[in-house]
């Protein structure tokens, strides 16, 4: 499971992970502007051919998050 410490990972209740767990859901994502207000979330499934994501899997999708957080933040404001 993702570490919530810091990066975009959550740490969802025990109810919650219940649902995800159900719905073979592995992570949830904070999306966060260039301010660092939370804006929505990203939820991720099972890595494809693997039971669990690795750490350095999780270190990729982290900043691969971030630059979508950007660009969507980025176009709210092209938009306003």
């Amino acid at each position: 499971r993702p570490a919530a410490a810091g990066g975009v990972w959550q740490e969802p209740n025990e109810a919650v992970q219940k649902i995800l767990d159900e719905l073979d859901l592995k992570a949830i994502a904070e999306l966060k502007n260039a301010k660092g207000k939370p804006f929505g979330q990203l939820i991720v499934g099972r890595p494809l051919g693997k039971a669990s994501f690795e750490r350095r899997d999780l270190v990729q999708l982290e900043m691969i998050i971030n630059l979508v957080a950007t660009v969507i933040d980025s176009e709210k404001h092209i938009r306003a």
